[in-house]
C-alpha cells in the first residue's frame, strides 16, 4: 500500500486530524497517531483501518492505480461539467467608467468613452447566433465594462436587452450600482430577463467613499447612490450579490459594514447575498499599497468572525473559489461538493466568450482591452482565432507536472490562466499565490465545528478513522 499523493492533512488539535483527499472528495477525522502511521508505516496499521483507507482512497495499491484513477477522474469532470453548465457570454457595452476606484485591475487599458453602436450591436448578435447554434444549453449574458449602466450608454443597454429578451436568454449585470435607480425604468421593463445584479461595497460609508469615488482631485463619493440602487432592486424583487472587495485598508470595517448591511433590511432576504472577494494583483504589482495575501485575509476575517458573533451570518466566502470547494467538501458551504476541478475558472474550459466595445472577443474579463490576448472578433463580422482558442481550452492542471503531484490539484487546478501570462508568461504554468495556506487558515476556523462533528460520531461508535461527510 501507498499513501496518495493528494492528501492534505489539518491538525483539529493535538489529537485528531483532518484528511482532505483532492482526488476523490473524501473528507475524513482521524487520531493523528493513525494519520502519522499511514504516511510512514502504512502496513503497520490493523487490517480494519488499512481497509478504511484504501477505501476511501488514502492509500493506493500502486503509483500506476492512482495515475490511472487521476486521468479518468479528470475526465469524468470534465464531462460532466460540460453537460451541466451553460456558456456565458459577457458584453461590455463600453470600457469606460464613471468611477475611479483605487485598486481597479482595468485601469492600463484604454477607456476612450467609446459606447458600442447600432452597428456593434447587430453584429454582437449575429455572432452570438452562430455561436449558439452549437451550444447543447441556451447561453446566459452578462453586461460588464467599464461600467454598463451611465448616460451614455444608456441606448446601447437598451438594445442588448432587447435582443437578449427577443432570444428568451437571462442577463447579470455587473454594476458599480451609482446609476440603478437612473436605469429603474429599463430595469422594470426587462426584468423578467434580469438573473441577478452584482454590486461592489467596500465598507462603511466613509471607508467605500474613499475607495470608489468619482473621477478627479476631488471625486465624490458613491455609497449613497450605490445604497439607493441596492434599496430599488431589492424591492423589485431582484436579486443582488453584493461583493466585497477586500485588502488592507478596509478589512478591519468589516463587521460595521455588515452592521449596516442588518440596519438597511438587506440581511435576511431571499433575493440578497454578500461574499467577501480578496483584491488581487495578477500581475505582479507590488505598486498598489493596501495589497494583502489571501491567507492574511482569511486568517484575518475568520478571526473576526469568531471575535464578532454574528458577522460570519451577514459576510461570507461563498464565492471565494478555492474556499468554496473545500467548504462544500466539508458540508459546510451553502452547496454540495460538485466532485474534482482541474480547470481554475469558466476561462480554461472558453465556458466565458467577453464581447469587447472594442470589436475583439476575450477569454476572460481581465484580458479585455489586451488585442494580444483576445481569441476572436465580432466585429465587423465573426471571426475566432483558433490557435489561442486552444491555448485556453487546453490549460489543464494535468497538463503542468508541477500540479499533478500537487496534494491540493482538484482545489487550485493551477491557479488563474491570466495570472500565469502575466507572472509566467507562459498560461501552461501554474500559479500557486497562497493556495495552502489560505486552506490552512480556513481549516482552523472550521476547526471546532470539525471536532463537533467528530465528537458526535464518535460518541456513536469508536473506528480509527470517522467520517465528515
Amino acid at each position: 500500500m501507498y499513501c496518495s499523493r493528494y492528501i492534505s492533512t489539518f491538525d483539529i488539535d493535538d489529537a485528531t486530524s483532518l484528511l482532505v483527499n483532492a482526488l476523490t472528495g473524501a473528507v475524513d477525522i482521524a487520531p493523528s497517531s493513525v494519520v502519522r502511521q499511514m504516511r510512514e508505516h502504512p502496513s503497520s496499521l490493523p487490517s480494519d483501518t488499512l481497509a478504511q483507507l484504501h477505501e476511501r482512497g488514502y492509500l493506493v495499491s500502486s503509483p500506476d492505480e492512482e495515475r490511472r484513477r487521476l486521468e479518468d477522474t479528470a475526465s469524468l469532470a470534465r464531462s460532466i461539467r460540460s453537460r451541466n453548465r451553460p456558456r456565458e457570454y459577457c458584453i461590455c457595452p463600453t470600457f469606460h467608467c464613471n468611477l475611479a476606484c483605487t485598486y481597479c485591475f482595468e485601469r492600463d487599458i484604454d477607456k476612450k468613452p467609446h459606447v458600442m453602436g447600432e452597428e456593434e450591436i447587430a453584429a454582437l448578435f449575429v455572432a452570438i447566433d452562430r455561436l449558439a447554434e452549437e451550444e447543447e444549453q441556451p447561453p446566459n449574458l452578462q453586461l460588464f465594462g467599464g461600467e454598463p449602466l451611465m448616460r451614455a450608454t444608456r441606448g446601447a443597454v437598451e438594445e442588448i436587452l432587447a435582443g437578449a429578451q427577443l432570444r428568451g436568454l437571462q442577463t447579470m449585470v455587473v454594476t458599480n450600482g451609482v446609476s440603478v435607480v437612473e436605469f429603474a425604468d429599463v430595469i422594470r421593463r426587462f426584468a423578467s430577463g434580469l438573473k441577478a445584479f452584482q454590486i461592489t461595497i467596500d465598507g462603511p460609508p466613509e471607508i467605500h467613499n474613499e475607495r470608489r469615488k468619482s473621477p478627479g482631485k476631488n471625486g465624490a463619493g458613491t455609497f449613497d447612490d450605490m445604497a439607493r440602487g441596492v434599496d430599488f432592486l431589492l424591492g423589485e424583487g431582484l436579486n443582488v450579490a453584493l461583493r466585497i472587495n477586500v485588502d488592507r485598508h478596509n478589512i478591519d470595517h468589516l463587521p460595521d459594514l455588515a452592521g449596516i448591511i442588518v440596519d438597511r433590511g438587506w440581511h435576511g432576504r431571499e433575493n440578497f447575498r454578500t461574499t467577501i472577494a480578496p483584491v488581487q494583483t495578477h500581475c505582479n504589482d507590488t505598486t498598489y499599497p493596501h495589497y494583502m495575501r489571501e491567507d492574511e485575509i482569511v486568517a484575518r476575517v475568520t478571526q473576526m468572525f469568531a471575535d464578532e458573533p454574528g458577522t460570519e451570518e451577514v459576510l461570507n466566502f461563498d464565492s471565494h473559489r478555492l474556499l468554496k470547494r473545500i467548504a462544500a467538501a466539508l458540508g459546510l458551504g451553502p452547496g454540495s461538493y460538485a466532485g474534482p476541478n482541474f480547470h481554475y475558472c469558466e476561462a480554461c474550459l472558453l465556458e466565458v466568450y467577453v464581447f469587447g466595445s472594442d470589436g475583439l472577443i476575450y477569454p476572460c474579463s481581465e484580458a479585455i482591452g489586451n488585442e494580444q490576448l483576445s481569441i476572436g472578433a465580432f466585429y465587423p463580422a465573426l471571426e475566432m482565432y483558433e490557435k489561442r482558442k486552444a491555448q485556453w481550452e487546453d490549460r489543464s492542471a494535468l497538463k503542468m507536472p508541477e500540479c499533478r503531484e500537487c496534494s491540493i490539484v482538484s482545489f487550485c487546478a493551477g491557479g488563474c490562466a491570466y495570472a500565469a501570462i502575466r507572472v509566467n508568461g507562459d498560461i501552461c504554468k501554474p500559479v500557486c499565490g497562497e493556495a495552502k495556506d489560505v486552506l490552512a487558515a480556513y481549516v482552523r476556523h472550521v476547526a471546532p465545528r470539525i471536532r463537533e462533528a467528530f465528537d458526535a460520531k464518535v460518541s456513536r461508535r469508536e473506528p480509527d478513522v470517522v467520517s465528515a461527510q
